[in-house]
This record gives structure tokens, sequence and C-alpha cells, in this order.
């Protein structure tokens, strides 16, 4: 009986990845066609003590020879739901999720969009303030993920030089802002400290960064993100790079009786459980929507469903040609 109770924990445990405080189950219609290299898995765990959660996410390995991560971008003033996008894709896609910040007004990104090598947007960040009563402009380093060629995925501050795809530098740490202090120098080749010419073929930028090196370090106030992103609960997007290289994208719920949305913090938390080394904070609210092999594992929050937007984040078959399998879409 004992060599049987230690079977079954040995297949749970593998199935299952249990954190300190988030249990994860592992829905097998979810995982049923993918290949090894690719997991999906969902919770109805609180993030929080007494608030009602619900999750899910993807993990996927790089080394899959036959998996690209890219970056897929609508032509300006132009929006698509991530399901619009994955259906004009020629080879299967196994998953896309909503990317960065855009302005809906005009339908154009709002954050660093770097689509197999081509610039696709957005212009330098800049931010307006007050410093001793006079009018100022701070030139912050947003986080954004990177995707090089060879597949090697990396998370770090950001900054457009020149408008330009050639002139992208990543940073160990952001350039040190605030609201309501002296502007910084703007970002070169030698501020802040470490930087690199960032030489990626895909980058989606978002924020804040949620985690570096291990540790949570959500550096909002130096990207000068507005509280209206980070103090509230929302439905949040984030996307981490594990200890052992893999990725991990997580859609959170939010804004319905059922899951009440997180808070930054917490999301950071649950992904440090899980293993993750790097995290980022992407666009969330009514934009969070996470699909994995066609079926969305999530419940927007807007009422019309998926929301229409103008990048997502894909992972993609190098060989395998688009399914004709109908899948099953929450509705």
């Amino acid at each position: 009986m004992i060599y049987l109770f230690l079977f079954i924990l040995y297949v749970f445990s593998s199935l299952v990845p249990i954190t300190s405080s988030v249990i994860w189950n592992k829905p097998s219609a979810w995982n049923a066609d993918l290949p090894d290299s690719i997991q999906v898995f969902q919770t109805n765990s609180s993030f929080a003590p007494k608030i009602l959660t619900t999750a899910s996410y993807c993990q996927f390995d790089l080394s899959d020879s036959d998996l690209e991560l890219k970056v897929v971008s609508a032509p300006n003033g132009t929006t698509k739901t991530p399901l619009e996008f994955a259906k004009e894709e020629p080879n299967h896609v196994y998953m896309v999720v909503n990317g960065g910040f855009f302005d809906m007004a005009h339908r154009i990104a709002s954050s660093l969009v770097i689509s197999e090598g081509q610039f696709k947007g957005s212009a330098p960040p800049e931010q307006n303030g007050t410093y001793h009563g006079h009018k100022v402009h701070y030139r912050p380093t947003p986080g954004a993920l990177g995707v090089y060629s060879n597949g090697t995925v990396e998370i770090a501050w950001t900054y457009g030089i020149h408008h330009n795809v050639t002139d992208i530098w990543a940073y160990p740490e952001p350039s040190p802002n605030c609201f309501g202090c002296e502007p910084q120098p703007f970002p070169n080749g030698t501020f802040p400290a470490g930087g690199k010419a960032w030489k990626v073929e895909n980058a989606l930028g978002g924020g804040p960064v949620l985690m570096k090196n291990g540790a949570i370090n959500i550096t909002a106030e130096q990207e000068l993100i507005s509280t209206g992103i980070t103090g509230a609960r929302n439905p949040r997007t984030a996307v981490c790079v594990t200890k052992d290289k893999k990725v991990v994208v997580m859609a959170v719920d939010g804004r319905y009786s059922l899951s009440s949305g997180v808070l930054l913090n917490e999301v950071a938390e649950v992904l440090q459980d899980l293993g993750c080394e790097e995290a980022l904070n992407l666009d969330g609210g009514g934009s969070t929507a996470l699909l994995v092999n066609g079926i969305l594992t999530n419940r927007p929050s807007d009422p019309t469903g998926l929301r229409h937007v103008t990048n997502v984040l894909m992972l993609v078959s190098r060989t395998k040609p688009k399914s004709l399998t109908p899948k099953v879409v929450w509705e």
C-alpha cells in the first residue's frame, strides 16, 4: 500500500507544480495535442487571502528546435483580436497572448515592438512632469522582452535612442527616475551603466519589470508607470524566464465574480514560486487573453470578449502547417 501511495504522489507531483500558496491543475483537454515542450496549467487558487482568483499559464521550452517565439504587429491604425492574429499565421500557432500597451484611440503601439527584425514602434517614451515649479521632460527606460535569433529570451530595461531597430539599447538597471525628482540624463550608450546594443530579432515592450536575477524587483516608479496601471486589482498578463530557461506566459482574470484581479506584487510572488528569474508585466485589463492551441484559457473582462489589440506574442511551429481542426473557444 505504501508503494502505491508513493507512486500516486510521484505522478501527481510530476503533473502539477506546487507553489507555496497556489495549486495548479493541468487540464487534459488543453494539453492533449501539445508537444512535450509545451504545457498549460489553470488554477482557482487565490493569489492573496480571501481574494477570488482564476488564472492560467503556458510554459514552453525553446530548446525544442521546432518552436519559434515571435512578436506579430498589426499595421498602424488597425487592430485585431489575438485569435485573428493566429488565424493569419501560415504555420500552426501553439500559443498567442496579447502584447504591449497601445493607444486605443489611434490604434498604435505605445511600447517597443520589434517583429522579426523590423522596428514597428513606438517612439522613445517621454513623460511630462514638474520639478521645482517648472515643466520638465523625463525619458524612462521601460521594461521589454527580447528574443534573440538563437531563441534566447531576455528581459531588460530599454531605450530606443534613434527610433530605429539598430539603436535599441538594453540596460541591467533602469534609469533612476521618479515623478517630482530632477530628470535624469537621456539614456544613451553609457547611461544607465552597463548598457548594450540590443540585437534581438523580436521585442515587446511592457512594464513594469517584476523580477530580475531571481528577486522581485518591481520598477514601476523608475519606469514612470501610473498608479492607474499598478495600484489596483486588475486582470494581468505577464511573461517570465525560469532558472532552466523555459518561458512562462500567465493570464490572470479580473473584474468578474470569480476573479477580482491581482496586484503586481502578487503576480510577481506567484511567478517567483514557479521558478522565474526575470519577469515583465504586459498590457492587462480588458486586453488580457491567452490562447493555447486555439483554446482560450482565461475569461476576458470586456463584455464583448476578446479585445482588438495592436500586437501579440506568439509561439508557432516552424514545420507544422496550420491545423484545420476546430478548437473550442470560450464565448
